[in-house]
């Protein structure tokens, strides 16, 4: 005899006591979810948000209104939102690369600054160098300490 498959509404209650049920939801709606996003966002970004879909709904089963019996509609909801909380957080970072024209995925302010600096470090000699060239003939070796005093001295 073949067992009966449950509906969404009680895997999503059964998952309240035995969290490894919410799988069985998994199992059924992801491939669907993962190519409703990847058809608006792209195949790179709807692996995460895919996967993040699942997990605001893990995290909030307990606010699914079991007198709907399909979970889908809910799932694309929560898909739906992320799509567009994407979509803005995509914009935002368009509109600083315009206004800065900094690339915060290439570049960061902080990389450029420690760059320019040791550019500009490198570019002056440092201050043993500018030591070594004032030294009498001997050029660079070191002298013992008491014949640096007879010179300096």
């Amino acid at each position: 005899m073949i067992a009966a498959v449950p509906d969404d509404a009680e895997v999503i209650s059964a998952s309240t006591t035995d969290p490894e049920r919410f799988t069985e939801l998994y199992r059924r709606y992801a491939a669907d979810i993962h190519r409703y996003v990847a058809s608006r966002l792209g195949p790179d970004t709807a692996d995460d948000l895919m996967v993040e879909t699942f997990l605001q709904a893990f995290r909030h089963r307990h606010r699914y209104d079991p007198a709907r019996a399909a979970v889908r509609p809910w799932l694309y909801g929560i898909a739906t939102k992320l799509i567009s909380r994407q979509r803005r957080s995509e914009l935002r970072i368009y509109r600083a690369i315009a206004r800065t024209g900094i690339d915060p995925a290439v570049e960061s302010p902080i990389e450029s600054a420690t760059d320019r600096l040791s550019a500009e470090g490198s570019a002056r000699p440092c201050e043993t160098s500018t030591a070594r060239l004032r030294l009498p003939p001997v050029r660079g070796q070191v002298l013992p300490e008491g014949r640096v005093r007879a010179r300096t001295g």
